[in-house]
């Protein structure tokens, strides 16, 4: 299931790193949070749901590196949420060769998303977030749009893994989504994620305590309201 695997990728070079990690993090913010607080935010704000399932995080990184346009793999795991925190050796960078991407992609366009593993030989990345400074205020679901238009058929080289995007659910979806969509899935889900209706430094997600509790609540909203009905 690990893409570089998968795609033999090779590793960007020792020395660049410092200079990737320099470029990425004056791109984005890996602040994530599971803090209610910020879920009102989102809620408030007509945001959107988004299931989180088991796989590798990973950002795919437009960038510039010797003055030459580089696509660059980047395992989120080893990365820490203050780039001075990190530690060079545990970092994972690979080049991917992408075809096609748009110019104006590398002035620091990131993906964020996750390989996981469909049925028992499918191979899928979920696309949830893309970071690019012009974009901030852009509905997610005008970016995803765009996203389809302009990079994901740059993927079309690459056989044995399908690059979509992940499905974006309004709060008012959460009882379907909880009560059937889940149980038909052939992923295993392990949470969900809370995204604002633009792109925020943050977003909100479930550990599996929350997402348990989550479905719990939404149960007993149903059993209540099947009572009222009586």
């Amino acid at each position: 299931m690990n893409i570089v695997n998968v795609l033999k990728l090779p590793s960007v070079e020792v020395q660049f790193i410092p200079t990737v990690l320099k470029s990425l993090y004056s791109c984005i913010d890996f602040a994530t949070t599971s803090d209610d607080k910020q879920l009102e935010k989102v809620r408030d704000e007509n945001g959107y749901v988004s299931v989180q399932f088991q796989g590798i995080a990973y950002l795919i990184f437009f960038t510039m590196i010797n003055g030459k346009k580089k696509n660059v793999l980047i395992s989120k795991k080893e990365l820490q949420s203050d780039n001075s925190r990190n530690n060079l050796r545990n970092i994972k960078m690979f080049y991917m060769h992408l075809p096609f991407i748009d110019n104006k992609y590398y002035d620091g366009s990131i993906l964020d998303g996750k390989m996981i593993k469909v049925g028992k030989t499918s191979n899928s990345f979920i696309i949830h977030e893309f970071y690019n400074k012009s974009l901030m205020n852009m509905d997610l679901r005008e970016k995803h749009q765009l996203i389809e238009k302009d990079i994901i058929h740059c993927f079309d080289n690459i056989n044995q893994i399908a690059f979509q995007l992940a499905r974006l659910y309004n709060f008012s979806d959460l009882p379907d989504l909880l009560e059937n969509k889940l149980s038909k899935s052939q992923c295993r889900v392990i949470g969900l994620m809370f995204l604002g209706k633009t792109s925020k430094p943050y977003y909100v997600y479930t550990n599996e305590i929350m997402f348990n509790t989550i479905k719990l609540i939404n149960e007993i909203n149903k059993r209540n309201s099947k009572r009222k009905s009586l």
